[in-house]
């Protein structure tokens, strides 16, 4: 019997025990063990030893400690303490906000950098390089369908077709010439073969005549000037080709048939008076058109 209540004293006093070192066990967790803590009262008027509990924190930072502050959580006790926060130089730093020292491109990353204001400790990081080119304004290197451009940068190039104009411009009766809008290359191309070129340009040649009247003032009489101007084109452009008219009046005029004017007799009641231009090629005089007026 004896030897039983021995035992459950011996249980009973380790159970005290334990539960006498929960408190210090909890202040281990919140920043040391209870001997590191400082209290301005040893002494537990609530119990057998105080029971810290954590207060206000002042933060170590990356040069300096911090403090813990802790009251006494026992009834009646009015004991505080203190702890200290070993300095942290991992996450104790106050840091400036990023700034970038140097600028990435399409060759190199750049470079962002950050300083603490208490230790002055610099941390840097780095800014992707860029995937777009600074492409130089002219091209390097041309030719007939295509240009190449080149990155100022890392010398990257890129090639491109021209890209054409919506009209060539006409130049002779053989070719007009197609400009590039990018890069201002221009190249000769000869001219569709069948219909109207893109250019306005016809293998079919129209010549056009009108008519003027001029009162010309002659010795004896007023008598009406006809003259006839004429115009030759190949679709919409101008006939560039070398050429000649020939001149058919018809009808009671004054003059010489194959001018370019005739006059006309002022008595006369109306005008019966008609011209046939034709225009034929300088070289191999072939015929191109003709007109009435």
């Amino acid at each position: 019997m004896r030897t039983l209540t021995r035992k459950l004293l011996s249980l009973l006093l380790a159970f005290t025990m334990v539960c006498a070192m929960v408190p210090a066990a909890m202040a281990a967790d919140e920043g040391g063990t209870e001997g590191s803590i400082n209290w301005n009262d040893p002494t537990c008027v609530g119990g057998d030893s105080h029971n810290p509990v954590k207060g206000a924190t002042d933060p170590a930072t990356c040069t300096e400690p911090g403090t813990q502050h802790y009251i006494c959580g026992n009834p009646g006790c009015t004991a505080t303490g203190t702890a200290t926060i070993p300095v942290d130089k991992e996450n104790g730093h106050s840091w400036s906000e990023w700034k970038t020292t140097k600028e990435p491109t399409c060759k190199e990353d750049g470079e962002q950098t950050r300083t603490c204001s208490i230790c002055g400790k610099p941390e840097t990081k780095s800014i992707p390089k860029l995937t777009t080119h600074t492409y130089d304004t002219k091209p390097t290197s041309i030719s007939d369908e295509e240009h190449t451009y080149t990155c100022t940068v890392c010398g990257q190039t890129i090639t491109e077709n021209h890209e054409w104009g919506n009209k060539p411009q006409y130049k002779d009766k053989d070719y007009h010439t197609k400009t590039c809008t990018v890069c201002g290359k221009s190249v000769d191309e000869e001219h569709t073969t069948t219909g109207t070129c893109a250019c306005g340009y016809s293998s079919s040649t129209t010549l056009t005549a009108s008519a003027k009247n001029n009162y010309t003032k002659y010795e004896y009489d007023e008598d009406i000037e006809l003259s006839v101007s004429t115009t030759l084109k190949n679709g919409d452009v101008p006939y560039t080709g070398e050429y000649y008219l020939e001149y058919s009046w018809k009808g009671n005029f004054l003059g010489d048939e194959e001018n370019a004017s005739v006059r006309m007799d002022t008595t006369r009641s109306s005008c019966d008076v008609t011209c046939t231009v034709s225009a034929y090629d300088r070289t191999t005089h072939a015929f191109l058109d003709s007109d009435t007026v």
